[in-house]
């Protein structure tokens, strides 16, 4: 079962290593693109920092600095919750949404080719074993408990939905 771990890690790896190269030329990292695609695809007025380090599985530091990177390359903007003055919401800019739609193509024809090795038959027995593994990977996250300085709760309620 190690090895098998071990696997998916190294396959792991080696998408994030052909996402990196493929979103090269729009001078932004995967995980920029992930968050690009989560204000894409969240609530239309925006998302909070603490919303978008739960769609991106990250403590909320992280997605402050992440979210300064992509304010610094004119990607986001940000205001002030209407009720809550202390809540930052961050939304996509023009250039953050051509962007994110640009590198989305980029990203599907990667994988397209990526994945061409394998028939179509093989390709809908995969989706659904990583559909299983997801399940059961959410399971477990909600199960564990969570680090000092973690965001325990916040895991429990993303691994369920």
């Amino acid at each position: 079962m190690n090895d098998l771990f071990q696997r998916l890690q190294e396959l792991q790896l080696l998408v994030e290593d052909g996402n990196r190269r493929a979103l090269a030329r729009f001078e932004i990292t995967p995980t920029q693109y992930q968050a690009l695609r989560s204000l894409d695809r969240g609530p239309r007025g925006g998302m909070t920092v603490t919303q978008v380090a739960d769609a991106l599985l990250c403590t909320r530091g992280n997605a402050t600095r992440l979210v300064r990177r992509l304010l610094d390359l004119g990607m986001v903007q940000t205001r002030s919750d209407e009720q809550d003055h202390r809540i930052v919401v961050v939304s996509p800019t023009a250039l953050g949404k051509r962007t994110y739609r640009a590198a989305d193509k980029v990203l599907q024809a990667a994988g397209a080719r990526r994945l061409s090795g394998t028939s179509a038959k093989d390709r809908v027995l995969l989706e659904g074993l990583i559909d299983d593994l997801t399940v059961s990977l959410r399971r477990d996250l909600a199960e564990q408990v969570a680090p000092a300085g973690g965001t325990g709760a916040t895991a429990r309620r993303r691994a369920a939905g």
